[in-house]
């Protein structure tokens, strides 16, 4: 029997080899297929818009300049870095939101109506299910 001739064959190897690399290549097509099927891809895309913002007195007015056009059941919401906003919002408007749109909000704090201080005021959009969401627009209030 040919014993050093199994010592130094290189057939085993070659098999290691190719088995490694099978499993390789079944974790990153599995890794890849369980990103899309538990929903970590979101196919929700951020709409692109452009916002003008008019400050006058307490009052704000966004209107939208153009980009896409946004539903209006809650997608759209407006902040001010201190105080508050009332008035109309974006989800009492009647139709989608679209070139031309506008809302009017009032900037109050402690009750009543207060003057444009440096705030900060920003539009956010979030997505339907409520995963995804972004800073539209962001606008700083004269002083």
């Amino acid at each position: 029997m040919q014993v050093w001739r199994f010592l130094t064959s290189e057939d085993a190897q070659s098999e290691v080899v190719g088995t490694v690399l099978l499993v390789a290549i079944t974790v990153v097509v599995a890794s890849i297929l369980g990103v899309f099927a538990f929903g970590v891809a979101n196919n929700e895309r951020i709409p692109q818009m452009a916002l003008d913002f008019e400050f006058g007195g307490s009052d704000v007015t966004i209107t939208h300049e153009g980009g896409n056009t946004v539903t209006t059941d809650g997608t759209l919401r407006t902040r001010v870095s201190e105080g508050t906003l009332t008035g109309d919002d974006w989800a009492d408007l009647d139709g989608p939101i679209e070139s031309g749109t506008n809302v009017t909000l009032v900037h109050e704090e402690g009750g009543g109506r207060a003057p444009w201080d440096g705030e900060t005021v920003r539009v956010r959009w979030q997505s339907d299910d409520g995963e995804a969401s972004a800073v539209i627009a962001r606008r700083r209030a004269p002083t």
